[in-house]
Parts: C-alpha cells; sequence; structure tokens
C-alpha cells in the first residue's frame, strides 16, 4: 500500500515543472509516459502498413511483369502453316500464355486485397492512435501546473513551520519575532493544513483525470491488438487460400505468435516496467488528516487550552462568543469558529509574555471575568495594542484560565483577601524581581506572602482555606510596604539595644501600650523594640 505524504503523489515519486518524475529521476508526468506508449504503438501500427503496403506494390508489380511476360507469347503462331493447329507445339505456347495470364490476375487480385483490406484497416488503426494521442495532449488536466504550485505553497509553509518552532524552542531568549501572530507555529500549521487540503484537492483532480486515461488506454491498447490480430490472420487466410504451400510453411512462426499474443499481455508488461511512475489506483481521493509531514506531532503545533468564551468589544462594549486558543508559543487567539478549514485565521491574537493580566472577578459577582492588555493584531484597524475582557461560563472555568494565562503574562494585578495591593498596582514575575543586596531581600520577603516570590499571585484562596482573622482591608487602601519605595536598613541593627525589662501584667489586665502579645501562647511574647 502506497503511503501518501505531504509532499509527493507515492512514496516514490517526487515533483518536477512537468509532473511528477521517477526513481530515475526522469521528470516525466505519467501522462507522457502514457502519451509515449500511443506513440510507440503509432509507430509499430505505422510499420505494418507500410509493410503491407510494400507487398500489394510487390503484387502489383508481379502481376504487372506476368501480364507483360503473357504477352511475350504470339499464338497462333504467324507461321502456322508449319505447325499443326491442334495437338501441337502451338497448343503448349498456349498453355504457357494463359499461366502467366493467370498469375498475373492472381497477384492483381492479392494486391487488391492487401491495400483495400489490410493496408486500409492498419491505416485506421493508426488515425485512431493519433486520434487518441491528440485528445490526450488537449486533456488540460493531465498537463496542468496547479498540483506544482500547490506542493510549491505547502513546501514554503513546511519551511516556515519549522522555522517558527526552532524560533520557539531553541532560542532560550526573547526574541522580536515572537510578538509576530504569524510567528506563532500553531497558527502556520492552521495555514500549513489547509494548503494540504488544496494540494490534495488538485492532485485528487488529477489522479482521477489519470486514472481514467490510464484504463482508456488499456482499453485501447487491448482493443488495438486484437484488430492488429485480425487483420494478420484475413492476410494469411487469403495467402493460405490463393497461395502454394510454401507459403504455409513460411508464415508458421508468425501464426505462432499471434496465438502467443493476448490482449493484455504487452499492458502488464508495460506496468512492470513503468508502473512506479504512474499513478496507484488506490492514491485517489486522498484525505489530507492522513498524510504526514514534518513537524505535525510537535507540542509547538498542539493547543494548551481551547474553550468557548466571549470578548468585550472595546467600543459597543457588548459581548461576542468566540473559540479561543491558548499556545505554547504564548499566544492567546480567538477565531469565529472552531471550524478551523472555515475559520482559518485568528480574528484577534495577543502576546501573553508581554501582556498585563488583570483581576479576576470576585466569588458572587453575576460575571465572571478578567482582563487582559499588551500587544497583538486584530480588530478593523489591525492594531497592535490589545486589550481582551474575557468571559467564561463558570467561575471554575475563568479560574482555569486565569491561572493559565497567569503563569506566562509578563505582569498580574490582583487583589488578595486580608493583603493591602490596590486593583491598580502591579507585581512584576519572580524572573524580574532584583534585590539590590540580602538585607533589602530579606526586608522585602518579610512584607510579600510567600506565595509572591515565585510569580503572580494564585487566584482568590477563599475557596480552598479560610482566611486569617483580620480586620477588612478596602481595595482604596494605601499599598503596603512592597509596592513602597524600600526603606533604608539602619547600619545598627536595632536587636543590638539591650531591651528595657517589662513588668510580666497581672491576669486578666490589658497588655500595656508598646508590648508585642503572641497569638500562640506555646510562645513566649516577642519583645518590644526599644525606643530610639
Amino acid at each position: 500500500m502506497h503511503v501518501r505524504d505531504g509532499t509527493g503523489l507515492s512514496n516514490t515519486s517526487t515533483t518536477s515543472r512537468h509532473g511528477l518524475s521517477g526513481e530515475d529521476g526522469e521528470g516525466l508526468n505519467p501522462a507522457d509516459i502514457l502519451l509515449n506508449r500511443l506513440n510507440a504503438f503509432k509507430g509499430v501500427i505505422k510499420n505494418l502498413q507500410q509493410y503491407f503496403t510494400e507487398i500489394a506494390e510487390v503484387e502489383t508489380g508481379v502481376s504487372k511483369a506476368m501480364n507483360k511476360a503473357s504477352g511475350v507469347l504470339v499464338v497462333p503462331f504467324k507461321d502456322g502453316q508449319q505447325f499443326l493447329g491442334k495437338g501441337g507445339f502451338q497448343d503448349v505456347c498456349v498453355g504457357l500464355r494463359d499461366s502467366a495470364k493467370t498469375n498475373s490476375e492472381q497477384h492483381a487480385s492479392a494486391a487488391r486485397f492487401v491495400e483495400e483490406t489490410i493496408v486500409k484497416n492498419l491505416r485506421r488503426l493508426k488515425q485512431d492512435i493519433k486520434n487518441k494521442i491528440k485528445a490526450l495532449k488537449a486533456d488540460t488536466s493531465l498537463y496542468s501546473n496547479k498540483v506544482f504550485k500547490e506542493r510549491e505553497a505547502t513546501q514554503e509553509r513546511i519551511a516556515s513551520l519549522a522555522k517558527a518552532i526552532g524560533l520557539f524552542d531553541m532560542s532560550g531568549q526573547h526574541q522580536p519575532d515572537m510578538e509576530k501572530m504569524h510567528s506563532d507555529p500553531y497558527v502556520i500549521n492552521i495555514s500549513l493544513r489547509r494548503q494540504l487540503a488544496k494540494q490534495v484537492h488538485e492532485e485528487n483532480l488529477f489522479a482521477r483525470a489519470l486514472k481514467q486515461c490510464q484504463d482508456e488506454i488499456k482499453t485501447f491498447e487491448a482493443h488495438t491488438i486484437k484488430e492488429t490480430k485480425q487483420i494478420l490472420s484475413s492476410f494469411a487466410e487469403y495467402q493460405l487460400a490463393n497461395a502454394s504451400t510454401a507459403f504455409s510453411q513460411s508464415w508458421a512462426p508468425t501464426q505462432l505468435a499471434l496465438n502467443i499474443l493476448q490482449e493484455d499481455t504487452e499492458w502488464n508488461n508495460f506496468l512492470g516496467l513503468h508502473g512506479h511512475r504512474l499513478f496507484p489506483s488506490e492514491l485517489v481521493d486522498a484525505n489530507p488528516d492522513d498524510l504526514d509531514y514534518p513537524c505535525k506531532d510537535s507540542p509547538y503545533v498542539q493547543p494548551i487550552k481551547t474553550a468557548h468564551l466571549s470578548r468585550q468589544s472595546s467600543v459597543l462594549k457588548n459581548w461576542k462568543d468566540g473559540y479561543f486558543v491558548l499556545t505554547l508559543a504564548g499566544w492567546l487567539h480567538v477565531f469565529g469558529s472552531a471550524d478551523q478549514e472555515k475559520d482559518a485565521v485568528p480574528d484577534h491574537s495577543i502576546y501573553i509574555p508581554t501582556a498585563t493580566l488583570g483581576p479576576h472577578s470576585e466569588a458572587g459577582q453575576k460575571q465572571h471575568v478578567f482582563s487582559l492588555d499588551g500587544k497583538g493584531k486584530g480588530g478593523l484597524l489591525h492594531r497592535d495594542a490589545q486589550t481582551f475582557t474575557l468571559r467564561a461560563h463558570s467561575r471554575e472555568e475563568m479560574i482555569e484560565w486565569w491561572s493559565e494565562i497567569s503563569k506566562r503574562a509578563q505582569s498580574s494585578t490582583f487583589t488578595q483577601p486580608g493583603e493591602g495591593i490596590s486593583r491598580s498596582g502591579s507585581v512584576m514575575r519572580s524572573s524580574s524581581v532584583i534585590h539590590p543586596n540580602p538585607a533589602t531581600a530579606t526586608a522585602t520577603a518579610a512584607v510579600v506572602p510567600a506565595d509572591h516570590t515565585h510569580g503572580p499571585s494564585p487566584p482568590y484562596q477563599e475557596h480552598h482555606q479560610a482566611p486569617v482573622s483580620s480586620p477588612p482591608v478596602s481595595h482604596d487602601a494605601v499599598p503596603v510596604a512592597a509596592a513602597a519605595s524600600p526603606v533604608p536598613v539602619p547600619a545598627t541593627p536595632v536587636a543590638a539595644a539591650a531591651p528595657a525589662p517589662v513588668a510580666a501584667p497581672a491576669p486578666g489586665s490589658p497588655a500595656p501600650t508598646g508590648s508585642t502579645v503572641s497569638l500562640n501562647h506555646s510562645e513566649p511574647a516577642a519583645a518590644a523594640p526599644a525606643s530610639l
């Protein structure tokens, strides 16, 4: 079973400007191979026609010669008084003359038979072959360059896909081309699959036309051989009926060859010699999904996450449904539908590694939304700046998408219950945080929650664990020290000063001002800092 790949019609065929080429690289279109076959048959039939034309001329010449020879003998003799009129020598000459005339008429009749039956039928057969050749040349479906052009376009997209995957997989650092939507291997692969469908469509059209032509020529060749055998057999029958025994002996090898020759003998031999360059019948109407091509199974052409979500328009503020695709290259694409044959180009795209992810809606709110700002492509004006306000069908779906995007976004704005961080604030990913010295790093770590040291904050946690008891903090509160300028660390640690002794409070009495009471009664209370 032949397997069609993304670049050729069969496992042994490659492309050329004129069509397919075989293993020997002759660069012949399969239709040209069939055309050469017809031309070869035309040459054989033409030679047979010329052969029997010569036979007819020979027969005509013999007839004329015998007729001329019969005229040499003049009977009755001029000097009739010297010979007997009957029963003498004159009767011998009359017999020779009549025999020559008979032979002359026989050869003339043979000439007419060969010319009117053999040569005429061979001439008709040759004309049939010429008409077949003319029809084959006129069939534009067999000589169109569309198959070659579509394969060429497929090769270009395969090269683009490999280049794009190499850009994201092997660069190791950010490249400007990564921020171009058409550099996403996922989008290139969609275009490649559509191109493969176009290529296979043209190949299938070519395959059907070639298969039909191949079958017609097979039938025509069988008809040609059958006609030729009948023509030669009629000649043999005529000769055997009118010629001597010597013809029967000389014709015996020819008759044996005619008996062995079958109508499909030559065609089967032809397929054995050139079948690898003809179109296998099992490849007709191939399915593009069954084709193999480089990087087909790369993770960069597989989506990380897909879903039908809604996006709010930036002008009318209405919601529009779309098919959202998150790719390994860091792109979030919005398609009109999940049918990539219909919608192959995304309507909107945004590059997440340079984007800012906004907070998602809180529990209990009616809509499950969050926003994403960054560079991309889309809209009627195809602006580079893109703002996505996305709406999910459920809170769980929103959390899943927000979490996946937050892993890849450059920065995220968020609000955690119990933390005084403004919604308008921005926390950079951990890879962009630089601690100038250990002291500053320690001070920062003391203020920022531990989860923040590894990137954007995860979604709200109230549905996972109960928050620590603390007074509610307004979202408009002043940002905590994590968002403020770093506080200088004193040269001499405060802990070096001797703490002032503090008397233990009486049971039930309030704690004195300036002291710290441990929330864990199993540990001693922390000492109050000394006064400066």
